[in-house]
C-alpha cells in the first residue's frame, strides 16, 4: 500500500563529539541523527488549449508539455489532458507557468484543472491503473 506522505531524502548528520574529546577515541565516535521532511502528494489533471483555432493546436500544446517535462514532476500525457503528480504548491506553480506560456501566443485559452487531493495516498499517477488491472487480473490497453 502506498501512503500520502513520502519521505523526502533530506538527511542531516549531527556530530555529538565535543571539542574537548580526543576524536581518535573509537568509543566516542559521532552518532548519526536522521531528520525526515514529509510531503503530501496530489494528482492533478490539466486540460489547456487555445480558443479560436479550428486546427493546428499541437504546436501550442507541445510547448506546454515541454515546460511540464522540464519541470521534473511526474506526469502522463493523455488525449484529453495531462496528469501531474506533486505537492499543491509545485503543481499550482507549474499550472501557472503553463497558462502564461499558452497566453504568450494566444489571446484566449481554455483551461480545466481537476485535483484529487486525498491525504494518505501517493503513487496515484500509476496506482489507480494498477488497481484496476489487479481487479481485472490482466493489463489494460495503454
Amino acid at each position: 500500500m502506498l501512503y500520502s506522505w513520502d519521505l523526502v531524502p533530506e538527511i542531516w548528520i549531527t556530530d555529538f563529539r565535543d571539542s574537548h574529546t580526543d576524536h581518535t577515541d573509537t568509543s566516542r565516535l559521532c552518532r548519526e541523527v536522521v531528520h525526515y521532511k514529509w510531503r503530501a502528494v496530489m494528482l492533478a489533471q490539466l486540460t489547456l488549449f487555445p480558443l479560436g483555432k479550428l486546427s493546428g493546436m499541437s504546436a501550442d500544446i507541445a510547448k506546454v508539455v515541454d515546460l511540464i517535462e522540464k519541470n521534473g514532476l511526474p506526469y502522463q500525457l493523455t488525449g484529453m489532458g495531462t496528469l501531474i503528480e506533486g505537492e499543491w504548491d509545485e503543481v499550482i506553480e507549474l499550472v501557472s507557468a503553463c497558462r502564461k506560456a499558452m497566453l504568450e501566443e494566444n489571446e484566449r485559452i481554455y483551461m480545466v484543472l481537476k485535483v484529487d487531493d486525498q491525504p494518505g495516498k501517493t503513487g496515484k499517477l500509476t496506482g489507480k491503473v494498477d488497481s484496476v488491472e489487479s481487479r481485472l487480473g490482466r493489463p489494460v490497453k495503454k
